[in-house]
């Protein structure tokens, strides 16, 4: 179906220098669509910063209280 995205795990990669191999795997064993295409955003110079949060009226499992 188009349009439609397939779940991954082990998302990872390899770095040698300035080259980056991005590795995954689909989930489940699933197939790779004989029509299908792998879509790769690359994001350069990004810049870290720290966004204040707080949070309220959870349990350590994440689960309202």
């Amino acid at each position: 179906m188009a349009g439609t995205k397939l779940e991954v795990e082990g998302a990872g990669g390899m770095s040698c220098g300035r080259t980056y191999t991005p590795s995954f795997s689909l989930k489940d064993g699933a197939a790779f669509p004989t029509s299908g295409r792998i879509v790769v955003e690359v994001h350069d110079n990004q810049k870290k910063f720290t966004a204040p949060f707080k949070i309220e009226n959870v349990n350590l499992l994440g689960m309202p209280m």
